[in-house]
């Protein structure tokens, strides 16, 4: 199938949202096209250094940018895009952004800015397709990186019984081929 009929099968009466994930994952198969045909395209951290080159697998669009606590208090999206913004709690909730939500979901001890927003979504009944979504396995935290350095990593077991949860709610884009 190509984009434009995966793009029929899955539009229904509410909007269409995928989440571009960082993880090593990202470059498997040439989401692009596909990924821009959603109507909200979310990416996380700083994608926008990286895209250039891989848009034939993650595409160009981007509705909105999520940034995590670590990330500077002052950066503003490049274009249009809206700025989320994803702190722990006690952090001051003075950043430049949007809107700001919480690094909190219930069962997941530190969840990614990924788990927050796909949380996020699946409160409105929404469903939510993504790809990228597995940056904490194995040894490569991007899918830009040849190795993870830092050594800070969300808890991957209970960041996939999220997804496992909310399995008919937020569906990989790979399910889809």
């Amino acid at each position: 199938m190509n984009a434009a009929q995966i793009m029929k099968t899955i539009r229904g009466t509410s909007p269409t949202v995928v989440l571009v994930g960082n993880g090593p994952s990202a470059c498997k198969h040439p989401f692009g096209e596909l990924i821009d045909l959603f109507d909200e395209v979310v990416r996380f951290n700083n994608y926008y250094q990286h895209l250039k080159g891989v848009e034939n697998f993650l595409g160009s669009k981007t509705s909105t940018w999520v940034l995590g606590e670590h990330m500077s208090g002052t950066v503003r999206p490049q274009g249009s895009e809206q700025l989320v913004r994803i702190v722990p709690q006690g952090l001051s909730k003075e950043f430049h952004a949007d809107a700001v939500f919480l690094r909190d979901v219930n069962g997941v001890d530190a969840p990614s800015s990924g788990v927050v927003m796909a949380s996020k979504f699946a409160t409105l009944s929404m469903k939510i397709y993504t790809v990228g979504m597995d940056g904490y396995t194995g040894n490569r935290r991007n899918w830009w990186d040849e190795a993870d350095e830092d050594g800070k990593h969300h808890d991957h077991t209970q960041e996939a019984a999220f997804w496992l949860t909310h399995s008919e709610q937020v569906i990989p884009l790979e399910e889809l081929l």
